[in-house]
């Protein structure tokens, strides 16, 4: 995975192993770090977090370890004060982790592509069943959907600077 300027300046953030994805970068919202799923199928998948100026080039695992049966997490999207991460177990779980405490919290509520918004008090991400986008508080409070029947949201979004 490489960081590229609009000049065409690049530098490697992360290597994968042979036969290992890295995939859905996502900047936390100061831009020190980076975030991404990596692992290979049927293995473990992570979110995983570099720094984005590629000093370290070390990753760190953000998502939890060694959840039994869990083991597929992907589509990390850190909080703007960095102490949370949502991201998707296997079979499209919301999840939100303190990355601070520990405490890994599992919705019941299917997902894809969770975002947190710019000020932290929601989470955005489109349900895979009615492809609509929807939003939630980190506590699970608050669920509605945003976007009409039949507007259908894939792959990837993100919020307003302002959170609007």
């Amino acid at each position: 995975m490489y960081r590229v300027t609009l000049g065409g300046a690049t530098t490697k953030l992360a290597s994968s192993a042979a036969g290992k994805s890295v995939w859905r970068p996502r900047f936390s919202y100061d831009g020190a770090f980076v975030y991404y799923s990596a692992g290979e199928y049927p293995q473990p998948l992570d979110v995983f977090r570099v720094a984005a100026d590629g000093s370290s080039g070390v990753p760190v695992q953000a998502s939890p370890v060694g959840l039994p049966g869990r083991n597929r997490n992907w589509s990390g999207s850190p909080s703007p004060d960095g102490t949370l991460l949502t991201f998707i177990e296997a079979g499209g779980v919301l999840h939100v982790y303190s990355m601070v405490t520990k405490v890994d919290w599992r919705s019941t509520v299917a997902a894809d592509a969770p975002r947190f918004s710019p000020d932290g008090t929601w989470i955005s991400f489109i349900d895979p069943s009615s492809l609509t986008l929807r939003i939630m508080h980190p506590d699970g409070t608050g669920l509605r959907q945003i976007t009409a029947d039949g507007l259908a949201a894939f792959g990837m979004h993100d919020w307003s600077p302002g959170g609007a």
